[in-house]
């Protein structure tokens, strides 16, 4: 006989047939599949329509040595705005984002007293109760015994 209910070992009853996918499982596969094998990502779209713009400013702009028509400059202006607004978006999937980190705190100063509570347990098989504390006071030196 098997476990607490007498069932035998190996054998279940009940629950999700194997294989099945859970419910978020079946769900992503499900939007995988309304996108459709190939489809682009939204990062892919968003660089897709970022190249675009950037490629419609330069339409615009003179060529060197020569002046830009109003034309040319509000173009220039609409469309670079464009392009900057979809890198702006772009930006987080392209570019890591660097978070701060903690230091080390500055070292103390010289001949500054550092207190600290040692304990040392060196009963064995007693009942556990409050351990026995005791303050060591001292000042920087060489390590040795004085």
């Amino acid at each position: 006989m098997g476990g607490p209910n007498h069932q035998p070992k190996g054998v279940r009853y009940g629950g999700r047939a194997k294989g099945t996918p859970n419910k978020r499982t079946a769900e992503l596969l499900n939007g995988a599949l309304e996108r459709g094998p190939g489809a682009p990502l939204a990062k892919e779209v968003l660089e897709e329509l970022m190249l675009h713009y950037l490629g419609k400013a330069r339409v615009n702009m003179a060529l060197p040595g020569e002046q830009e028509t109003p034309e040319q400059e509000a173009g220039l202006q609409h469309w670079g705005m464009m392009a900057a607004e979809v890198a702006r978006m772009l930006a987080p999937y392209q570019s890591p984002t660097l978070k701060a980190i903690m230091t080390n705190p500055a070292p103390q100063e010289a001949g500054q007293v550092t207190k600290f509570v040692l304990s040392i347990f060196e009963r064995k098989r007693q009942p556990i109760g409050p351990p026995d504390l005791k303050l060591i006071e001292g000042t920087k030196g060489n390590g040795k015994d004085e």
